[in-house]
């Protein structure tokens, strides 16, 4: 009986415009458990501004919000078309309190989830390292989970100086969380087949030119349109400011103007971007040039106080 009128509470909470900049990301799987008919994991909490990402592992199974077929705002935050195994969509929370939802199809067979929009935890992608205009062609990038739990970055999308953005190749791609955060590194050159799930080969995107921009969007098959500030995880530009995604990027927080970017400076032969911000850190000042060191300890130190998720900015001059 309290949980019921816990959540009757919650429902009439009254939406609030998302405003946070620095948004963390949960993921739920579409079609598990016994039959294929459930939610993985039924319920999860994130903050106001945060990206669920459902991703499809069964095919016949769409996404609505509300408490069943035909109750009142059913439909209204959003709904999915039916997708197959290898649908995905995001929703960036744009109001707090408790959001039901469910599947059209299996609702009468329970299959039904909830976001409780509050206080928590969550993952925290960010674009920490890119390595570009290689001599080899051996061009990367890395990206870090700085938020303090467990992410997925499977099924991301990264977008290099375009309209148009690349697959992460694999469904699953576990990043852990902590002082010493998880990191993916991704081969922008180096074929097609290999991946792990902390080195991608998406040969794909071809190499990073020296003056250009990375963009990481969250996972959707249902919009893909780039220019959309609720889908846009992070993003960083070198050499020239209004590069692509650069507009999509200051509308959704995550870098102060279009026409701001990090100076293109080769160290020792190589050109190296490092970011030696913390989670909520944005823009060209949190960027340094570096020495490629992906996949390990990062350029920046681990800090004294772990609970910041953040780094000491080291200087190489």
């Amino acid at each position: 009986m309290r949980a019921s009128i816990f959540r009757s509470f919650l429902a009439v909470v009254p939406i609030l415009l998302a405003s946070v900049s620095n948004a963390g990301q949960r993921r739920v799987e579409v079609g598990v458990g016994f039959q294929s008919i459930s939610f993985g994991p039924q319920d999860q909490t994130l903050n106001l501004g945060d990206q669920v990402t459902w991703i499809w592992v069964g095919s016949g199974h769409n996404v609505v919000n509300g408490s069943g077929p035909g109750g009142p705002g059913t439909g209204t935050i959003f709904n999915t078309t039916t997708l197959g195994s290898t649908g995905a969509f995001t929703w960036k929370a744009s109001q707090s309190g408790f959001v039901p939802y469910f599947c059209s199809p299996h609702f009468s067979l329970g299959m039904t989830g909830s976001l409780l929009i509050s206080t928590a935890v969550v993952s925290s992608f960010r674009i920490t390292e890119v390595q570009y205009n290689d001599a080899t062609g051996h061009d990367r990038i890395e990206i870090a989970n700085l938020g303090g739990d467990f992410g997925d970055l499977g099924r991301y999308r990264i977008s290099i100086n375009g309209t148009t953005a690349a697959t992460v190749p694999l469904r699953d791609v576990g990043v852990q969380s902590g002082s010493s955060p998880g990191r993916v590194v991704i081969r922008t050159n180096e074929g097609t087949t290999g991946s792990t799930t902390t080195d991608l080969r998406m040969g794909g995107i071809g190499d990073l030119p020296l003056t250009g921009s990375v963009a990481l969007f969250a996972p959707n098959t249902i919009n893909t349109s780039l220019p959309d500030a609720t889908q846009i995880v992070d993003f960083v530009q070198w050499g020239a400011g209004n590069q692509p995604n650069a507009a999509t990027a200051v509308a959704a927080g995550i870098w102060p103007s279009t026409s701001e970017f990090v100076p293109a400076v080769p160290v020792a032969g190589n050109y190296d971007l490092v970011f030696c911000g913390v989670e909520s850190d944005h823009g060209a000042a949190h960027w340094d040039v570096g020495h490629p060191n992906f996949g390990t300890q990062s350029l920046c130190a681990t800090p004294t106080q772990a609970s910041t998720w953040g780094r000491i900015k080291l200087l190489y001059r």
